[in-house]
This record gives C-alpha cells, structure tokens and sequence, in this order.
C-alpha cells in the first residue's frame, strides 16, 4: 500500500507540475520585461517568514532555496501549496482590479542511506510568468489609433537536488533544474472602423528551455546557555540560585547559481485584420516565420543566510539577502537593458508549545506562527527611478497527523502541517507617471511527512 501511495504522489508530481505555467500567476505591466516577473522559490512557511531560508534545515522540511538543507531529512517530505492574489494596478487616476490563482509546487524530498546524511529532493514549481495588455491612445494628423502591447505565458521549473553532510558541522548540495515554457508577445496598431487604415499586428511565439545549474553549503553549530535564576526557599528562609541550562542553535548558508543558456525557438507571425466585434479576421499575411532561434541568457545569484534558533525549534529567527545580476541578461530577439536586482528578508517564527502529545496543551498551542518582512530593488529602472518592491507577512503552521516513531532506539515525533501564509506588497510608484501596484497574496501549502522507503521486518 506505501508503494502505491508512492507510485501515486510521484505521478501527481509529474503530470501536475507540468500544467503549473498555464495558470493566472500574475497580471503586472512590470511582467513585460526579462523573463516576466519571478517568483519566490520556496514554500508557504518561508514565505510567511519574509521570504527567507538560505540557511534552514530541519528532519522534517527540505528548504528548496539551498539544496544542503535535503542532507537534514530523517524521513520523506512530500510538500504540494497553491497561491492566490487580489490587488490594484495604479496609474495616475487610473485604478484597475486584478486577481488570480495557481498551484504553486509540488516536491518529494528524502534520505536515501542508512547514516541519514545524504538527501535527495525532485519536483516542480512556477519559475516565472508574463500577462499584460498596455494600451496607447494616439491622435495623429492621419486620424486616432491605438498602440497595444500585450503578453502571456510562463516558464516551469522542475528540480532535482541532493545534499550531503560532511563531518559534524557542515553540508554541501547541488541542484539541476530544466526550465521550460512558451511564452507570447504581440504588438497590434488598430484604427477606428471608420478609417481606411489596416489594422496591423505582430505577434512572436517563444518556446523556451533549457537547465540551471546552482550549489549551496551550510554550516552548523550549537551553544550551551546556562541562564541563572533566583529563587527564594521560605521553609530555609535562604535565597538559592538556580541555573536553567538551553542550547542556542546558529545556522549559516550560502548559495550560488550560475548565469546559463536556454534555448529560444521563436514563430514570428505578422499581418493585417479586421474586427468584427469581438472576432479577428485576417485580409493578409505579411510574414510568417518559424524559423528564428537564438539563446536567452539568465543571471548569476547569489545568496546568504543566517539563523538562530533554541529550545528545540521553538523559536526561530532568519535573515536572508539575495542578488541577481539581471545585467548579464541577454536576449537573442530585442535589447532589455535591466539592472541588477536585489532583496533582503527577516523572519521569526515562534511555537507556544513542542510537547505536541500532551492531551492537556491546546490544539493552537501547539501550532507556529510566523511574522516577516522584505525589501528589494527589482531589475528594472525607467527614467533614473528604482521599481522596488516591499512585502510584509505573517502565517501560521497547523499540526495536521502527530505520531511517534521508534527511530533507532530513540522515540521520535512526526507530524505534518497545514501551513498559510499572507503577504501584502507593494511594487513600484506612481512617481514620472509610473505604475504602482498593491496586492495581497495568498498561500496555502500541506507539508507531509512518514516513514518511506524503508525495510519492514518481519519478526
């Protein structure tokens, strides 16, 4: 029956993921340029957390951001979440209302030897996803039209990574991932009915893959705290000291990914039309090729992380910096000059209660919650002003399934949760008649663990 349930999440995994960029992911002006807008390459409890994990690691969650964090895994770790949106885009006066949803990963993490220090994870998520539709009214001396810009489409990612622990304090990893994705631009000039003007436009297709390749270290260690306390015996009549020992845990991490190649096939497809109504009928075609190729070049990035926790997990705190070097972006089909781009993170999270079987501590005692906030400089800057980008969050991790496990000799807890996260951001400004945008995201992740791929023994 595990097998089976194997066998199934594996094919969920794979046929799922592969309808990932077909969602409503985004709806941003911003999204015209580079790759379109990205996204966070993490689960709903980081991005709950300020968007930080470049230096997490835990028995019972793999950290997509540094692949050294899948050398922690003590058993599987099945995570699948979905995500939605609701905001305003602003112009000026102008307000328009957006929305939308889609899954947002799917991922199999486990160990894979009997030391428990050699991980390995697979799975997919959105890597990255256009849809716009600008319009410029135009009043010439040759009559009106409009100018209409717009895009759609997406690119997915779907990883495999391992980790490995090397002595007591340190891990390494590394990560492949296939990208792959079509993605559409079109680019229309129509007239009034009236005119006797065509209405022109051009429309280019581009199917896009190709891999990426990063790495990432961790180094780990822990501190004894002896706090000291004074207490009063009223049988004695004397004051004692009493000392309370804990262990403070410092978690440090760095990733690095390097600048890549992908493929680019494009169809570029240019004609004249009519509307009528609602439907486009096409008068002529003046080119129709499909055989232009080239290569996209993505950024290097490099990220650090650090964090501190104690009292087995029940508390914790991270911070988190990221840079893209969005200069080095290239594409074979036009010239976007973006400018490196960058985000720093801090999160905290904080669990009540750890003693997860003690039927006397209250369901919600037992759950963690989750505060963070982010900065950054996005990769674009029009008429020597920044778009930048800020997000505030806040989340919660419900206890799903709590069991105990015999784990060599030691009795273990596994539990799976139900994680949510809530996000408010903000990107751009309204400055030099500029777009600024508000939104509110939601994710909704499961994060599964049990005891897979093992021997059963039959006594």
């Amino acid at each position: 029956m595990r097998k089976a349930s194997q066998l199934v999440f594996t094919s969920v995994l794979f046929v799922l993921g592969t309808t990932l960029h077909a969602q409503i992911l985004t709806q941003s002006p911003y999204s015209r340029f580079g790759m379109g807008q990205t996204f966070f390459q993490g689960f709903a409890d980081q991005q709950a957390m300020g968007q930080t994990g470049t230096a997490m690691r835990s028995s019972m969650n793999m950290y997509l951001l540094n692949p050294a964090s899948y050398s922690a895994l003590t058993r599987t770790n099945f995570k699948f979440g979905a995500r939605s949106f609701v905001g305003t885009i602003a112009q000026g006066d102008e307000n328009l209302a957006t929305n939308g949803a889609s899954l947002a990963y799917f991922a199999l993490g486990f160990q894979v030897n009997k030391k428990k220090n050699w991980g390995f994870a697979f799975g997919a998520t959105p890597f990255s996803s256009l849809s716009y539709n600008i319009v410029f009214e135009h009043d010439s001396t040759q009559g009106n039209y409009r100018d209409v810009l717009s895009g759609n489409g997406g690119i997915t990612r779907y990883f495999l990574g391992t980790g490995k622990t090397i002595g007591n304090h340190f891990s390494v990893g590394a990560q492949v991932s296939y990208l792959h994705g079509q993605t559409t631009f079109s680019r229309s000039v129509e007239y009034p009915n009236t005119s006797s003007q065509q209405n022109y436009r051009e429309s280019s297709t581009d199917f896009v893959r190709g891999f990426m390749y990063e790495a990432g270290a961790q180094y780990y260690t822990r501190q004894l705290v002896v706090k000291k306390s004074r207490q009063f015996d009223s049988t004695s009549g004397k004051e004692t000291i009493h000392k309370d020992s804990v262990y403070i845990k410092h978690h440090f991490g760095v990733t690095y990914s390097l600048s890549t190649q992908l493929n680019n096939d494009r169809t570029f497809f240019a004609r004249t039309y009519v509307l009528s109504g609602d439907r486009e009928f096409v008068l002529d075609t003046v080119l129709l090729d499909n055989s232009q190729k080239g290569k996209t070049t993505l950024p290097s990035t490099i990220g650090f992380g650090y964090m501190l926790s104690g009292n087995n997990d029940k508390w914790r705190l991270a911070l988190d910096y990221r840079m893209q070097r969005w200069s080095e972006f290239r594409s074979p089909f036009e010239k976007q000059n973006l400018t490196d781009a960058w985000q720093g993170g801090i999160g905290f999270a904080w669990r009540p209660s750890v003693n997860f079987h003690d039927p006397n501590i209250k369901y919600l005692a037992k759950a963690e919650y989750r505060v963070g906030a982010r900065y950054g400089k996005t990769n674009l800057r029009f008429d020597g002003t920044d778009i930048t980008d800020l997000g505030i969050s806040f989340g919660i991790g419900l206890p799903l399934r709590t069991r105990s496990v015999n784990e060599e000799f030691r009795i273990e807890n596994i539990f799976s949760s139900l994680d949510i996260s809530v996000e408010y951001l903000q990107r751009g400004t309204l400055t030099n008649n500029l777009i600024k945008e508000n939104y509110w995201r939601f994710v909704v992740g499961v994060s599964l663990n049990d005891k897979w791929f093992n021997k059963r023994k039959i006594e």
